[in-house]
């Protein structure tokens, strides 16, 4: 299935009172395997989308792979998820700058595979946060940003970090956020939330996310950047808040367990269609925002004009509180549930 490579907007030069413009990229859930994307030409298939990126200031990924060698693992899940540092390449190769770790694959290998992640990394000059106490502050062109990382409880993450010890990932709680947020006031820098969490394979935020956001933003100022659910969401302008509620997959390879062989996770064409979420920022306000949408497919991520369906899902929000909206919802879940989910059976094998 081909899909034209152009770009769902065009950017704004501007410049205006003396103060400079930044943009910054926020990006999905992105994993990459040594025998998928990564053994094959994983420059071309990104070419496209890589010349978008490249017009940015920042670029934010939410890494949902650990970068290591380990080859066992006593974190008790059905799907564990690792890559090779190849994956590095490709995250410079897309100008990638900053990601975060709090997500329930980022300790797939125990705190091994993290050190092993934050290890490459650091040595690859690639910023990170979420992990092991650690939120990150970014100055570009003087504008100060603050990036936080937490991982819902509901996502079956491991390794949560803990009050007595640190390390491993941040979980999401409502004092952890605000403490962030009030802290962040005080610096006089825009916060950034990425926060791992949602029902997997629906395309709408429930109602409980949506009160929690709405009770932030009347108080402060930041933009959520929302993963974890492969299914890409709606979007909400709140004020001088900017709520990606979750992107979907920017790039996951169809997954299997490296623990248990039988079974994996096909995509379909709801988790392999996502967006970039572009956002223009002027003394710490958002000052103008868009979005440029992409599909998988197996040698080539395509640049893509979804916006209808986005404004679609957007304007869905507002009626979180409804019963056909929870219902629909949890039509989307059992629908893709049916599409993605396997086990490697002989037949499956072969239609591989």
């Amino acid at each position: 299935m081909g899909r034209k490579a152009r770009s769902a907007y065009r950017y704004l030069e501007s410049e205006e009172d003396g103060l400079t413009v930044i943009r910054i990229a926020f990006l999905g859930d992105f994993a990459l395997f040594a025998d998928r994307t990564l053994m094959g030409d994983w420059r071309e298939k990104f070419k496209a989308v890589a010349d978008e990126l490249a017009e940015f200031d920042l670029v934010i990924a939410n890494l949902e792979v650990p970068i290591t060698d380990c080859s066992r693992t006593w974190v008790c899940k059905g799907i564990h998820l690792k890559t090779t540092k190849t994956m590095i390449d490709v995250l410079r190769f897309l100008n990638v700058g900053i990601v975060s770790l709090a997500n329930n694959h980022a300790c797939d290998f125990g705190m091994r595979g993290l050190e092993d992640t934050i290890a490459a990394l650091n040595e690859a000059g690639i910023r990170y946060y979420g992990v092991n106490g650690k939120s990150e502050t970014v100055v570009v062109k003087g504008e100060s940003l603050t990036f936080h990382g937490y991982c819902c409880y509901s996502a079956n993450g491991a390794h949560y970090a803990t009050k007595a010890e640190q390390r491993g990932i941040h979980a999401l709680t409502k004092k952890r956020v605000i403490d962030d947020l009030n802290a962040d006031m005080h610096k006089n820098t825009l916060s950034i939330l990425s926060m791992h969490w949602g029902d997997e394979y629906s395309n709408l935020p429930n109602k409980k996310q949506v009160w929690f956001m709405h009770s932030l933003v009347a108080e402060y100022k930041f933009i959520l950047h929302g993963h974890h659910t492969h299914a890409m969401q709606g979007i909400e302008k709140c004020g001088e808040s900017l709520l990606l509620y979750s992107q979907g997959n920017f790039c996951f390879d169809e997954v299997h367990s490296t623990v248990n062989k039988r079974q994996w996770i096909r995509q379909s064409d709801v988790t392999a269609e996502s967006y970039i979420a572009a956002i223009e920022i002027e003394d710490r306000k958002i000052v103008n925002w868009h979005t440029i949408g992409l599909f998988n497919e197996e040698t080539r991520l395509w640049v893509i004009d979804n916006r209808k369906k986005i404004d679609a899902f957007s304007n869905m929000i507002k009626y979180c509180e409804e019963s056909w909206y929870e219902a629909q919802s949890n039509e989307m879940i059992r629908t893709q549930k049916k599409k993605t989910s396997a086990k490697r059976t002989l037949h499956g094998w072969r239609a591989r």
